[in-house]
C-alpha cells in the first residue's frame, strides 16, 4: 500500500509533510535544548569562570610585586641603618683609642702634677 503524504502550509512556515509544525521539527532536531545562539548555559559559565579567575590571578600577581617592592625598600632602609650604626661604631672606637694613647694620659698626669713611676705600670691585656 501506498502511504499518503500530507502537506500542511502555514503562512510563515511553508509547507510541511506530515502535518507538523516547522518549529517543533526544529526543537526535535536540536540535540541540546539548552543551547541558545550556539553557546550553551555551561559553555558561558566556564567563560565566566575563568574570566573571573584570571582576574583573580592578575590582582594576586599585583599584590605580590607591590608587597614584593615594600619589603625590598624596607630591606634598604635597615641595611642604611646598619651601616650608619657600623660608622658610629668605628668612630667611637677611635675616639676611645685616641682618649686612651699613653701621650695624651701624660699630658694629662703632667698637667695635674702626677709623675710616671716605670715600678708601678702593669701592661694589662683582654
Amino acid at each position: 500500500m501506498m502511504e499518503k503524504s500530507v502537506y500542511v502550509q502555514t503562512p510563515d512556515e511553508g509547507l510541511i509533510s506530515g502535518g507538523v509544525e516547522r518549529n517543533k521539527v526544529r526543537q526535535s532536531r536540536n540535540p541540546n535544548p539548552h543551547k541558545k545562539n550556539g553557546i550553551s548555559r555551561m559553555e558561558i559559565f566556564l567563560y565566566i569562570s575563568l574570566l573571573v579567575g584570571f582576574i583573580a590571578l592578575v590582582l594576586v600577581l599585583i599584590s605580590a610585586k607591590v608587597n614584593l617592592s615594600l619589603a625590598q625598600q624596607n630591606l634598604q632602609n635597615v641595611n642604611q641603618k646598619v651601616e650608619k650604626i657600623h660608622n658610629d661604631n668605628s668612630n667611637l672606637k677611635q675616639e676611645v683609642s685616641e682618649l686612651q694613647s699613653s701621650s695624651r694620659l701624660q699630658k694629662i698626669a703632667q698637667k695635674n702634677g702626677l709623675s710616671l713611676s716605670n715600678n708601678n705600670i702593669r701592661n694589662v691585656r683582654k
